[in-house]
């Protein structure tokens, strides 16, 4: 305190001395833009100082010299120089920058040298007079404070001052030019001296642990307009031109991103139960997957604890000794130890073969197969949302939105033996095997019995003469065939007396009609005729009665088919090619049994006859027709379904006759054929569908009503159609047999219920069973 007294006295006494120049610059105070204004306690101040100090009495000289010599540092020198000097008050509206300079310069008695005072031919430097700045203040402030405000001033309008060898003087320049300008510069000083201000300035920082160039690419974004960065990559350094407050905040920044990183420690570890190539790989794959996202601009970063596996940690393996290398950070080191230590390098527990067989005993191996690989692709193929490039999380078997995937599973089917070849771990394993119990049941059967029935009425009545004159003679006349028949022409000119009658041509004329016409003849040497007269009736039944046993949800076809072969193209004269045409009864049925034992039935019926009789001759026989039933229907247990009644009638009347001579009453019909045919065909089809459970006798019932019906329709035909065995020549010629087929049927059947289903893994029984009927067979 006594040393700031002491120096106030003296600022105090050469303030006294400069009071003319003080008094010139009040007198000019209206045309100045800064307005020096003294304190109002300044004058009591300097008494009251005046009035504290007091020089007290020296004895002794060097006692009086140690006592009154009082040493001030620079900073404090200035201090007390701000607090002794007068505020200054800023305002001014509308001024050039060039009054404000002359102003300062009249303040601070400096001497400022614009880059205008020299003007060179074709120069633009812009003078200072063009800037306008208008600014006030409300309160007063120091001078120091005055001389910030005016570089401020200078800087916004494009102008910075640099300093000269004098400190009096200064220049004026641009900010482009005075970068490149001899600037107070600072090599890696403290941050905490740095001046905090606009000053321009150099500043020259050293970096340890990063790149020049990759800490500029940072500081580009970060620095003002008219800051200048350059590097020195020998040195490692940059070197930075701005204001010395903005330099200090990029330090702030550069000073955090430079920092030094964790210390590097090297591990060994011998593997004992891993492959160190192996381990390496995995390392590495797991460290890719973990790797943080990178910092901006390539900056060195202290890795984040976040991380299991940080990446700036090396692996090295040493596949001689079977060991890993480990060097790295303390903390990522440890930490990649203790991982493989605790779950890579281990004993496995439980060993378990990656393929695994399952034998299926009701469902078919393909089916299953194609169901499981349908179910195990989901999630495959970007529905985990791994990585792009990378396995996918349902690939790898993860758990993603609270779903457990399969991993890596292969389904192979071999139906020889109707079984899985499964490669999975033992987890997926575990549960696919769950799923195939579900899926490998016995399921129910449906017998179905079908009954296909078909009548057809055939009604024809036919009433024709035929009539021929004798031949030869001067006037020939014959009537037409039979009912659309071709006529019979006697050819022979001079044929013999007893052939011009009518019995040795009765014969030829019998050929004509249908079978079953009944002919009256009629005439004289002259002329005879022929009357023939029919009434037909035919009504054929076609019964068919399959009956078929399907599984639950599998098709069932059961087809009886008639083949013939036709004439289909003529080569040349004396060639032609054949085909075989199958006109065939097909019953396809695919039953499917729901929870409340309804039965839907998937039916498809084709019915196909040939519409032609068999001839060898004509090309054309072979004709059909083709009848189909398809549907779905839902159907009871036991309940009788009709489908089809499919009802044809065709009705036909022909008629040839002799115009005029045809319509005379009675006489007329001897110059006509008239023939109506009426056809009526109906078709019904019946089924029955039985649900045989897998566990019940149902299906044994079924089969021995079957084998008891067959029996009885043997023995029926036999008591019908064969001679009583009384007769000798019918046991001489048809030779007795072994048995009647009814026998033959009971004994089959009888091998189904005297089979004993034996116990499961019971081989003793099976190989028992097995040697006895070799025995019985043998006897």
């Amino acid at each position: 305190m006594i040393k700031k007294i002491l120096y106030l006295l003296l600022l105090i006494g050469l303030y006294t001395c400069s009071g003319a120049e003080s008094e010139l610059v009040k007198s000019n105070k209206k045309n100045q833009l800064f307005a020096p204004r003294k304190k109002a306690a300044s004058t009591k101040q300097k008494t009251s100082l005046n009035k504290k100090i007091e020089t007290p009495s020296i004895p002794d000289q060097s006692e009086s010299e140690n006592k009154n010599s009082i040493e001030l540092s620079p900073v404090e020198i200035e201090q007390l120089k701000q607090e002794l000097e007068p505020d200054v008050e800023l305002n001014f509206n509308n001024a050039s920058l060039q009054n404000i300079v002359d102003q300062i310069s009249q303040i601070f008695d400096i001497t400022f040298l614009p880059d205008d005072v020299v003007k060179t031919p074709g120069s633009q430097t812009k003078p200072l007079s063009d800037s306008k700045i208008s600014f006030k203040t409300n309160v007063p402030f120091s001078r120091q404070k005055a001389w910030n405000f005016f570089t401020m001033f200078l800087e916004l309008a494009g102008w910075s001052l640099v300093p000269t060898n004098d400190s009096h003087i200064y220049r004026i320049t641009s900010i482009e030019k005075a970068n490149k300008s001899p600037l107070p510069t600072y090599i890696n000083t403290s941050i905490d001296i740095l001046p905090e201000s606009d000053q321009r300035m150099r500043y020259v920082c050293f970096l340890e642990n990063s790149a020049p160039e990759q800490m500029m690419n940072l500081l580009k974004n970060l620095t003002s307009a008219n800051a200048q960065i350059s590097s020195m990559p020998l040195l490692s350094a940059i070197i930075i031109t701005d204001v010395a407050y903005n330099i200090v905040s990029l330090l702030q920044i550069i000073k955090e991103l430079d920092k030094t990183s964790e210390s590097q420690i090297l591990t060994v570890i011998n593997l004992k139960e891993a492959e160190a190539t192996e381990v390496v790989s995995l390392i590495k794959s797991l460290q890719n997957k973990d790797e943080p996202s990178s910092f901006p601009y390539g900056i060195t970063k202290k890795e984040s604890s976040l991380y299991y596996f940080p990446k700036d940690v090396s692996l090295i393996s040493a596949p001689r000794t079977n060991s890993l290398i480990l060097i790295g950070p303390r903390e990522g080191v440890k930490r990649i130890e203790h991982f493989i230590l605790s779950h890579v390098d281990v004993e496995l527990k439980q060993m378990y073969q990656p393929v695994h067989i399952y034998d299926l005993n009701y469902a078919p191996a393909k089916q299953i197969a194609d169901i499981l690989n349908s179910v195990v692709k989901f999630g495959k193929k970007g529905g985990g949302g791994g990585k792009e490039g990378g396995p996918t999380a349902g690939e790898a078997g993860g758990v993603v939105g609270g779903l457990k995937y399969f991993g890596d599973i292969f389904i192979e089917p071999e139906e020889q033996g109707n079984r899985l070849l499964i490669r999975s771990n033992q987890e997926d394993w575990i549960h696919l095997s769950k799923i195939i119990d579900q899926l490998d049941k016995r399921q129910q059967q449906v017998a179905i019995e079908v009954m296909i029935v078909e009548i057809t009425f055939d009604k024809t009545r036919q009433l024709g003469v035929q009539w021929q004159t004798k031949n030869p003679t001067n006037i020939q006349g014959q009537m037409s065939g039979f009912f659309g028949s071709k006529a019979v022409v006697d050819t022979n000119q001079n044929p013999p007396p007893y052939t011009n009658t009518l019995l040795s041509n009765l014969i030829n004329l019998a050929k004509l009609p249908t079978a079953g016409t009944t002919l009256l003849t009629l005439g004289k040497e002259s002329v005879y005729a022929i009357l023939g007269m029919l009434d037909k009736n035919t009504q054929t039944r076609m019964l068919a009665n399959p009956f078929i046993v399907a599984t639950n949800k599998y098709t069932s076809t059961v087809a009886i088919s008639e083949t013939r072969r036709a004439q289909t193209q003529i080569v040349g004269t004396n060639q032609s090619g054949n085909q075989s045409f199958d006109a065939k009864l097909q019953v396809s049925i695919t039953p499917q049994i729901n929870d409340l034992g309804l039965i839907n039935l998937d039916i498809n019926v084709i019915i196909e006859n040939f519409s032609e009789d068999v001839s060898g001759t004509d090309p054309n026989n072979a004709n059909k027709t083709t009848r189909q039933v398809q549907t779905n229907a839902n159907v009871a247990d036991k309940e009788v379904l009709a489908l089809g009644g499919l009802v044809k009638r065709k009705k036909t009347v022909t008629t040839t006759r002799i115009p005029i001579l045809s319509r005379i009453p009675l006489i007329g019909n001897i110059f006509k054929n008239e023939s109506h045919e009426n056809v009526e065909s109906h078709l019904v089809i019946f089924m029955s569908p039985t649900i045989i459970q897998p566990t019940d006798t149902t299906s044994n019932l079924y089969t021995r009503n079957k084998s008891q019906f067959m029996t009885m329709v043997s023995r029926a035909y036999a008591e019908k159609y064969e001679k009583s065995d009384r007769d000798p020549i019918y046991r001489w010629f048809f030779k007795e047999v072994d048995q009647e087929m009814s026998d033959d049927i009971e004994s089959f059947i009888a091998k189904g219920e005297k089979r004993e289903v034996p116990q499961e893994n019971s081989t003793a029984n099976i190989i028992t069973q097995s040697v006895e009927r070799t025995k019985e067979g043998s006897t």
